[in-house]
């Protein structure tokens, strides 16, 4: 840092942090880390006017100590590999944990390999009520069959039944669907499961008696001429003389 002339050759004054070391009639200025790697825990680095510690991969520097490293726990901080399906830190690293059908990756050891459809058992290895498993990265998800829907959730499915029409009144199972059964005055959609109002006017469903057909939802009323009642005994569905 500072050369002085000696008889013979030169010697050093250093700044601090730094220390002389004068061999061979020669002089150098040695920093902090030819001192005992400088305190730090991995690399010491340094330059003519500093000098600072670094970490190996894994690991970070102290927020306490700017010398120490910790380590980086990759579970934790969600920094693992998408297909480690059971994150383990370790010491600088990590590793994985896999699922029956999947193989531990023998290079990285950080990521599981394999295909759980095929080699799994169902109602252990994947949902027993997954019609049809298809793999997935990672997990698996499941086709159904008609009258079911997907619940492929947490990267896992099964099949559930679709949900009922509200407008169904009696619902009825069938192998993979349902039919409905519906209340007097209505009838099926012929596309879809629910019921609808029959309109008993339009199809001239009504008594002869009824002089004017009006529709009601699930029913129908009468109007009668002048003279004429509606007969309670009837239902209200035919006009009878007063």
């Amino acid at each position: 840092h500072h050369c002085q002339n000696a008889e013979p050759g030169y010697t050093c004054e250093c700044n601090d942090g730094y220390e002389a070391e004068n061999s061979n009639l020669e002089g150098t200025c040695v920093g902090e880390c030819r001192q005992h790697n400088g305190g730090c825990d991995h690399e010491c680095e340094e330059n003519k006017y500093d000098e600072w510690c670094s970490c190996h991969e894994g690991f970070n520097i102290s927020t306490d100590d700017w010398r120490k490293c910790v380590d980086i726990d990759e579970c934790e901080d969600n920094t693992h590999h998408e297909d480690c399906q059971t994150c383990v830190n370790t010491e600088g690293s990590y590793t994985c944990r896999c699922r029956y059908g999947y193989d531990l990756d023998p290079i990285t050891e950080q990521k599981c390999n394999g295909e759980l459809c095929g080699v799994g058992k169902m109602g252990d290895d994947f949902h027993q009520d997954c019609h049809e498993c298809i793999n997935g990265n990672p997990g698996y998800t499941c086709k159904c069959r008609s009258g079911f829907r997907e619940d492929n959730s947490n990267n896992e499915g099964n099949c559930i039944g679709v949900a009922i029409d509200k407008d169904c009144h009696t619902c009825k199972n069938t192998q993979g669907s349902y039919t409905c059964e519906c209340d007097e005055g209505y009838e099926r959609h012929p596309n879809e499961k629910r019921c609808i109002d029959v309109d008993e006017c339009e199809r001239e469903l009504y008594d002869v008696g009824c002089h004017t057909c009006i529709n009601l939802i699930g029913g129908h009323t009468c109007l009668c001429n002048d003279t004429f009642i509606l007969d309670n005994n009837s239902n209200n569905e035919t006009c009878i003389g007063q």
